[in-house]
């Protein structure tokens, strides 16, 4: 809620001064009730606070009468303090005027709290604003009288009021002396003490279950539990209820494939995933308001980027303007090319907009055109460029006379969505290589497909890597603490987890986590001889000890076998018994805090096809608009487990425990 008219804004500084920058605005009609609305704005940052972590924001507002003798004091509470859409280091937050703002001709003067809770009662930030006395309330169309009342005293006193009690509590200490202060500090020891007897008293008379349910809600109340917390997953995202304020919590997963299945002739490398570069960017990923001219053009782009205006074509060919996408972070995914309108004053010129994808292997085109205004396509993962070109010609023939192609709402994007101007990207580097280990359950994380995988991860929200995943290289250092003829040919090898320093697996996770090996998991456990060439197992080997045991040909000896193992290692994921958490770099957290989500929808992309899980405050008004079902209407207490719908009573939002 927001109005178009020019704002209030409030000024950083001592006193964080108000001005009006719409003197339209400095008066009101008398007993006008939801009708009008004050939209503020100020800097993110004021004095090294970011006020936009602030939890009360609060407007006191006193409406006096002209004659002075009747006033109207009450409080707006501010819930929708966000980014402004066109500038995110700017908040803004309305004041819808109530009845009680209007309800005497003569004078509206407020001022603004902003605090931060510290979850024990008290404020760990609080900051008001000076007071705006300049509004007045008028009887029909005259404010004169209003206006030349002298309100000061009323203003004085009101303030006062504000600040509570304080100001006069320390000067009756001061004038009183030591033992007042001491006989106040001892009434006040004997009150608290009181109440909490009597909180317990009372506390034991209810019936455990609502005890609990009463200390989750007050955990819960001093972690700002109010705030609507949604999870989004995927190597692309987009979550489109977005509140606009700091990301919650990001992970990243590691994942780690290979080309072919693998044999000791021909090794297939692991790759994981290394180094991800992380991008959180709006809806639309074309930053058309950088288009240039490539070839003999003419070009005008409307302010926010909606509409584009190309001339060209006369005398020459393939006429364009373009702009380079980022690769790197659209290359692997299926991406859609879409345009609201496409119109040509020349039908000859083939006057498209065009996506030229390029690869090792050539050069694939995606056009979109007045009669086809969407496209998509599954960018290939070795491309090496992509370009997007808006043509007022695009034949190898010249036209006999210009061409404008008028393209409005232009876009890329990876979920077909209305259109909405390019946000500044946010990128952020993750300095790891993460690796993970398909399996059949106990993953920590399922991908698109289904696969479960147990990975490695950075969970930036909580400042640390997780390593799930082992690397064990097997050299030729240790001479092999079994060696058998295999029932099926070659020799089976075989090392103790002890020996080699790994910890106990499952058989069912072994895919593909070697690079020279297959997984050999249908042996019945007490035939390990029974590994063919080419494959290896986890095992007990008969003994009751933990055994790696593999077949990769023929030995006449143990040494024979370790020096093949010198010249060709074989590497082995395996999945730790109990992972490894590390910090993360003071920078590396630093750069995360600074990530913000774009209000409503936010895109979230990584250049290293790895999984991702983003947590963050959703806009309560458009995750209940988006809510159609009611599984999408559920929420789950972290400490308890259990399920809360959410539900509108009366117009305000409630839960409900699901069964």
């Amino acid at each position: 809620m927001r109005d178009t008219d020019k704002h209030y804004r409030i000024n950083p500084g001592e006193n964080m001064a108000i001005t009006n920058e719409n003197e339209e605005k400095n008066s009101l009609q008398l007993g006008d009730h939801d009708s009008e609305i004050f939209t503020f704005e100020l800097p993110r940052k004021i004095d090294g606070h970011s006020m936009d972590l602030c939890d009360v924001v609060r407007v006191h507002f006193i409406n006096t009468s002209t004659s002075k003798t009747d006033q109207s004091k009450d409080v707006y509470k501010v819930t929708d303090m966000r980014p402004a859409e066109d500038d995110p280091e700017t908040l803004v937050f309305p004041w819808k005027i109530s009845g009680n703002a209007t309800k005497y001709a003569g004078n509206l003067a407020f001022r603004i709290l902003f605090a931060c809770s510290d979850g024990e009662g008290g404020y760990s930030y609080k900051k008001w604003t000076d007071v705006f006395k300049d509004i007045y309330i008028r009887d029909g169309f005259d404010n004169s009288e209003a206006a030349v009342a002298d309100y000061s005293d009323i203003l004085e006193q009101w303030e006062k009021e504000l600040f509570g009690t304080g100001d006069s509590v320390i000067e009756n200490i001061k004038a009183t002396g030591a033992e007042k202060l001491e006989a106040l500090q001892n009434e006040g020891e004997a009150q608290k003490n009181a109440i909490e007897a009597k909180g317990a008293e009372t506390l034991a008379t209810i019936p455990e279950d609502y005890t609990a349910t009463y200390n989750m809600a007050k955990e819960g109340a001093r972690t700002k539990a109010d705030a609507i917390v949604q999870t989004a997953q995927g190597e692309a995202i987009v979550a489109t209820d977005c509140s606009g304020g700091h990301v919650r919590g990001l992970k990243v997963f590691g994942k780690t494939i290979q080309g072919a299945d693998p044999s000791p002739e021909y090794p297939q490398e692991l790759v994981s995933v290394e180094n991800p570069r992380i991008m959180l960017a709006g809806v639309n990923l074309a930053d058309v308001k950088n288009m240039e001219v490539h070839a003999n053009q003419s070009l005008s782009i409307s302010e926010d980027g909606y509409t584009i205006v190309a001339t060209g074509g006369a005398d020459k060919p393939y006429t364009s303007s373009i702009i380079e996408m980022d690769v790197a972070m659209l290359k692997g995914k299926k991406i859609l090319l879409k345009a609201d309108k496409i119109t040509n004053t020349n039908t000859a010129a083939h006057g498209v907009v065009q996506l030229n994808i390029s690869t090792p292997n050539g050069t694939f085109y995606l056009p979109i055109s007045t009669y086809a205004l969407i496209k998509e396509i599954d960018v290939p993962a070795d491309a090496t460029k992509i370009v997007l070109s808006v043509y007022t010609n695009n034949t190898e023939t010249a036209l006999s006379a210009d061409n404008t192609n008028t393209v409005e709402g232009l876009g890329v994007f990876v979920a077909d969505m209305p259109w909405g101007k390019y946000k500044e990207v946010q990128c952020l580097a993750v300095p790891r290589t993460l690796h993970a280990i398909p399996v059949s359950s106990g993953g920590n994380y399922t991908d698109a497909s289904g696969q479960q995988w147990v990975g490695d991860y950075v969970d930036l929200g909580k400042g640390q890597l997780v390593q799930q995943v082992g690397i064990k290289v097997i050299n030729g250092t240790l001479a092999p603490t079994v060696f058998a003829a295999g029932n099926n040919g070659g020799t089976v090898l075989g090392y103790s987890y002890d020996e080699i320093g790994m910890v106990k697996i499952l058989r069912e996770r072994c895919n593909k986590l070697c690079d020279k090996l297959l997984p050999y998991v249908t042996i019945n456990p007490d035939s390990y001889k029974n590994c063919t060439i080419g494959h290896w197992i986890f095992n007990s080997a008969g003994s009751g000890d933990s055994f790696m045991l593999f077949n990769v040909g023929e030995f006449e000896s143990a040494s024979e076998a370790q020096e093949w193992l010198a010249e060709n290692p074989i590497t082995v994921y395996f999945v730790l018994k109990e992972p490894i958490i590390t910090p993360l770099t003071t920078e590396e957290i630093e750069a995360f805090k600074a990530l913000r989500t774009n209000y409503l929808t936010t895109t979230v992309l990584n250049d290293a096809g790895a999984w991702m899980e983003l947590s963050y405050n959703a806009d309560t008004k458009k995750y209940v608009e988006n809510a159609t079902t009611a599984d999408s209407l559920t929420l789950v207490d972290q400490n308890t487990g259990k399920k809360y719908k959410l539900v509108v009573v009366n117009g305000q939002l409630s839960t409900s425990e699901v069964a």
